[in-house]
């Protein structure tokens, strides 16, 4: 096969190929061969038969109240069916309305907002959310938190500072090494103190 000279229909200038070609390069072919349906709007007969139908079905935005459709959007079929935001700012400001009421609405406030309704009433409630003491002991119509810890780390004291449930907590110290010998059981050790 020899190499032939040719004549480029995009830009008139000459080469020489291998094979028939009627342009020099991608770009002359570019500009000369178009497309069959360019400049053809979706109303001529070519384009039709290659467009399905369209259903236009409108919503409303459920934050800023905006009516928006499925063909501005885009979004057909399940897509658009589950779509309540007619833009992203919307679901944004959405998102950000739902986290504080989630917060505000949390278990912790729930419980809060329970017991001060029952403090109310006359009750003397104790809520177990946050701090939970090991033991809860009741003498004389008071409430005392107990905590036994054991080992030789220094226990966390300041743990019950901001708690109003309890009228005192009694701290029950372990020292190391105590409790493990055969006759000689943590009680008798705290009947030394």
């Amino acid at each position: 096969m020899s190499k032939r000279e040719f004549t480029c229909e995009g830009c008139g200038a000459k080469f020489i190929e291998y094979r028939d070609s009627r342009f020099c390069s991608r770009k002359c072919w570019k500009k000369k061969v178009v497309a069959w349906n360019k400049g053809l709007t979706s109303q001529d007969e070519r384009v039709k038969r290659y467009l399905r139908p369209v259903n236009i079905k409108e919503k409303t935005c459920i934050v800023c109240g905006t009516k928006f459709t499925n063909h501005s959007l885009g979004l057909f079929g399940k897509a658009f069916e589950i779509r309540r935001f007619c833009k992203k700012d919307c679901w944004k400001e959405y998102r950000l309305r739902r986290k504080l009421e989630w917060k505000s609405k949390s278990h912790s406030f729930l419980i809060n907002e329970q017991k001060e309704k029952m403090q109310a009433d006359g009750y003397r409630v104790i809520s177990l959310s946050g701090v939970i003491p090991d033991l809860i002991a009741l003498r004389d119509g008071k409430v005392f938190a107990v905590e036994v810890e054991t080992g030789s780390q220094q226990p966390n004291y300041k743990k019950y500072e901001n708690r109003k449930d309890y009228d005192d907590v009694i701290w029950k110290l372990k020292p190391k090494g105590v409790g493990r010998q055969k006759n000689h059981s943590f009680d008798q050790h705290l009947k030394q103190y």
